[in-house]
């Protein structure tokens, strides 16, 4: 079972997104500190760069897998798209490349906006902006602004 798990982690890519772009958590934990940025992109028909998006599952018990089981993609999908239900805030989405993984580029006509973190450093804003000007890249500019009031992040579309 283990040789089976450790040809998945080192033949098969994973691209993770979160459908909470305004979560504390998300922003702490993958986000810099809120320091980073957030990614927004348009999907068609539940693509993304023209591959299937894939949702996460949370569950408290590991996903069962049979040790006779062939290790095809349903498997892979399994075991990839499972996590402790701790993580359900995330609510999480995964694209799955299972030939060629390594970096990819996405088409910049997908990419829709982009959001700063509440401190993102004035020199990596600009950078960014100076490479999706570069890419052609038609996109609405946000700002995570944390909230006053409670503990939460507003999302701010900026204006220029």
């Amino acid at each position: 079972m283990l040789a089976k798990i450790e040809s998945i982690n080192r033949n098969v890519g994973i691209f993770s997104m979160s459908a909470r772009p305004d979560d504390l958590l998300m922003w702490s934990h993958y986000g810099d500190g809120h320091r980073g940025v957030c990614l927004v992109f348009t999907t068609a028909d539940d693509k993304l760069f023209g591959c299937t998006l894939e949702q996460v599952r949370y569950q408290k018990e590991y996903p069962v897998f049979n040790a006779y089981e062939e290790v095809n993609r349903d498997y892979t999908r399994r075991y990839l798209t499972t996590k402790s239900d701790h993580w359900n805030y995330e609510e999480e989405w995964r694209i799955l490349y299972y030939d060629n993984h390594g970096p990819r580029q996405f088409p910049a006509h997908e990419l829709s906006g982009v959001i700063f973190g509440a401190k993102v450093s004035p020199a990596d804003r600009k950078t960014l902006l100076g490479i999706i000007q570069k890419r052609n890249s038609h996109t609405t500019h946000y700002e995570a602004r944390i909230n006053s009031k409670r503990f939460g992040l507003d999302i701010v579309q900026l204006e220029y």
